[in-house]
């Protein structure tokens, strides 16, 4: 049946009105799921012991807010900085401490020995914690975001209370220091950036794109490749599809990318430039670390020859760590 030419726009307007949500309840309905999420995460919070990995990734936060020191310390630098850093936040009063146990302790299991944590296991995980959960739902607000703006709302609400049920989110998202979490957070707000740039090539659009590939990159050492396949996507993606011809690539917003990527990740490193000194008639080089307190020697370097300064240093050593 034809709708009738001679209905007035208003009536049509009004209609269309009565059967959407007010404006004002929009955001109740995606707001359940989430906090169906929080309380699963806090139950996980409360019930689960730490793991073991968790205390080495608290140490290594902790050590890196209260010194500045990012290599040869008791932390590891076997990852990336950003997750360590944002859990530890909310402990970095002196009191929350990883300890090694006393000499002589023996090995309660084959793997290595039980850390002392202070003041409890519980205070600490209550300080740490509850950060990763915010950035899970960080994640789950983007998802709602893109299916929204991708589908529909209703399609969003229904990913979000996916996210909200997802047992493999809720454990990843309640654990501290670990990089899964923030991970899978930053690949998806790289993918979504990338398709937002794509379609607005403003400049704004450019950094945050390269605010989000930096984070990627400080969040695990395997975002490396997905970097790389994103900076490809940058050069060769058109608003209408892609292109071939290198004339045609996008060099001046790739170059943005990589810029603004490269400061994000020396920032997570507070800026540190190492200096790294090749010798000339010996095989051998010295690195010094800023806050290490004894420099990397490999083999003799008796004869110095070239100095050249490496900015975000510990961020390769992790890579080659």
């Amino acid at each position: 049946m034809n709708a009738d030419p001679q209905v007035d726009p208003e009536i049509i307007q009004l209609r269309e009105s009565a059967v959407r949500p007010p404006q004002k309840y929009r955001f109740v309905v995606p707001s359940l799921p989430l906090l169906v999420y929080f309380a699963q995460c806090a139950w996980f919070i409360g019930t689960q012991s730490i793991t073991i990995d968790e205390p080495n990734h608290i140490r290594a936060g902790l050590e890196q807010w209260r010194t500045g020191q990012y290599s040869g310390g008791m932390g590891w630098n076997d990852h990336p900085r950003l997750s360590r850093l944002l859990c530890t936040i909310p402990a970095i009063n002196p009191k929350f401490q990883i300890l090694n146990p006393k000499p002589g302790t023996p090995h309660t299991y084959p793997t290595g020995d039980r850390k002392t944590v202070l003041p409890s296991p519980a205070a600490i995980a209550w300080h740490t914690r509850p950060v990763n959960a915010v950035l899970g739902a960080i994640l789950g607000l983007l998802l709602w975001r893109a299916a929204r703006s991708l589908y529909s709302t209703s399609a969003a609400n229904l990913a979000l209370a996916l996210f909200a049920f997802s047992p493999s989110l809720i454990a990843h998202f309640s654990l501290a220091g670990t990089d899964d979490g923030l991970m899978a957070l930053l690949t998806f707000a790289a993918a979504f950036q990338l398709i937002r740039w794509r379609h607005n090539r403003w400049r704004c659009q450019t950094v945050l794109l390269g605010l989000a590939l930096g984070g990627l990159l400080v969040a695990k050492t395997s975002a490396i490749p997905l970097f790389i396949i994103a900076l490809g996507s940058i050069l060769i993606l058109q608003a209408d599809g892609i292109s071939l011809w290198l004339r045609q690539w996008n060099w001046n917003n790739a170059a943005i990318v990589v810029i603004v990527a490269y400061l994000v990740v020396w920032g997570a490193y507070r800026f540190h430039v190492s200096k790294f000194t090749l010798s000339v008639n010996n095989i051998g080089a010295k690195v010094e670390i800023p806050k290490r307190p004894d420099p990397i020697l490999y083999q003799s370097t008796r004869s110095v020859g070239v100095t050249v300064p490496v900015p975000a240093y510990e961020f390769v050593q992790g890579i080659w760590f």
